[in-house]
């Protein structure tokens, strides 16, 4: 039997999307059995299985404009790679965390069967563009973030929710807009408009998942969000920095309130990007 460690080592992606809903299925009817676990860190996959090749974001070629096929190619193609982290680290969660409530479970899978469905339209695209997944190359950075996070934080619930659904997936929504104004000004991308503002709507409810749950566990752990928020968001954004300007009006339906919002421009203002991040060294 094929366990999820084995899923996410999968290199071909529609096969990936494919195999997903069996996955799930198994992780929420038997949740994470001994064989599943990994006794040692060493046999978690360092990076999930790939049939393009993976480089650093900035070894990536130069982006080609979005009225231009190339660009909307090129879109198309790096938002798929960012759909396929994400439905990948749904299903890390969901072996990391077998103790958590069952309705969190429960939700993640749905929201991890959302994530290939965005990443199928977005292949599927691909193809109407007369290009192919693979066609160029993909990065790993939502996926590192995690497996990079600091030993003092490392399995800790309310910290993967904090960084996954109220950092990533909320940056996300800042960069979705911006994509949309842009094909806002350009005539003929109705193909890639379409996936775009699907998934973008789509991510508010994702996110707004993020905003739920870390309230309530912050409730059940007699922790103060705002508090928790305030310290947290710096650290994530010094150790993953996002520069995108905050889309404060999807942010508010996602469940940010105005003091998150607060917190995330006065933080963005004040930080420096030009300074050295420090150091990600493997365990």
């Amino acid at each position: 039997m094929m366990t999820s460690w084995d899923w996410l080592k999968i290199e071909t992606a529609r096969q990936k999307v494919a195999t997903l809903p069996s996955v799930v299925e198994s992780l929420l009817r038997y949740g994470t059995t001994s064989q599943e676990l990994p006794k040692e860190a060493a046999t978690i996959p360092l990076r999930p299985g790939r049939d393009a090749r993976v480089l650093e974001i900035k070894e990536h070629p130069p982006k080609v404009g979005l009225q231009k096929r190339e660009g909307q190619i090129r879109l198309l193609h790096d938002l798929g790679n960012i759909e396929m982290q994400a439905m990948e680290l749904a299903v890390r969660t969901l072996i990391e965390f077998p103790e958590v409530p069952k309705v969190f479970r429960e939700e993640l899978a749905e929201i991890a069967l959302d994530e290939a469905r965005h990443f199928a339209l977005c292949l599927d695209g691909l193809e109407e563009l007369g290009s192919q997944w693979g066609a160029l190359p993909v990065h790993c950075s939502l996926w590192d973030a995690v497996a990079d996070e600091p030993e003092v934080s490392r399995g800790d619930f309310l910290g993967r929710i904090m960084l996954v659904h109220r950092y990533m997936e909320a940056t996300g929504l800042d960069a979705g807009e911006k994509i949309l104004m842009r094909l806002d000004s350009v005539v003929g991308v109705k193909l890639a408009r379409s996936i775009v503002d699907t998934i973008v709507q789509e991510e508010i409810g994702h996110v707004s998942f993020g905003s739920r749950w870390y309230r309530t566990v912050c409730a059940q752990n007699g922790i103060d969000p705002h508090e928790h928020f305030a310290k947290a968001y710096p650290e994530i954004l010094r150790r993953v920095p996002r520069t995108e300007k905050p889309a404060l009006r999807l942010r508010e339906l996602a469940g940010f309130d105005a003091f998150e919002n607060q917190v995330v421009l006065e933080t963005l203002s004040k930080t420096d990007f030009s300074r050295p991040r420090p150091a990600l060294l493997p365990d």
